[in-house]
């Protein structure tokens, strides 16, 4: 499991405006994701994108994708049936994937075993 990091701890960590206590744009008074809830154009167009190669950021995507009031521009986590999100070239994430590979196990083997003894009697019907 990795470590999930809020919305503040990701503009702290990656936001290049960010010094010390506030944003450079805004004088050092805050931030405006974080502080006023509004979106911020650098840090939507810069910092956020960097999220989809982070598994422990999505946390703050989340977060960040409330503030903005919808789906955010440049970036998108697709994710899997149960919420969790995918890597590349993934249709679903492993425990998805697990249940699925069971329920078709089960299947194929109660087609198999039904295919098998309607065999049997029809040989043994003539």
């Amino acid at each position: 499991m990795t470590k999930r990091i809020s919305l503040a701890g990701f503009i702290h960590m990656e936001c290049a405006n960010f010094v010390g206590s506030g944003c450079i744009m805004l004088k050092g008074h805050g931030c405006l994701p974080t502080e006023r809830g509004r979106r911020c154009g650098y840090f939507e167009f810069s910092v956020l994108p960097l999220a989809k190669d982070f598994p422990e950021y999505l946390a703050a995507v989340d977060e960040y994708d409330k503030v903005a009031g919808g789906r955010i521009k440049g970036i998108y986590v697709r994710r899997c049936e149960c919420g969790e999100p995918l890597g590349s070239r993934r249709r679903l994430c492993d425990g998805c994937q697990a249940a699925r590979r069971k329920v078709t196990y089960r299947d194929s083997q109660r087609n198999r075993r039904l295919s098998t003894v309607n065999g049997f009697l029809g040989q043994g019907a003539q």
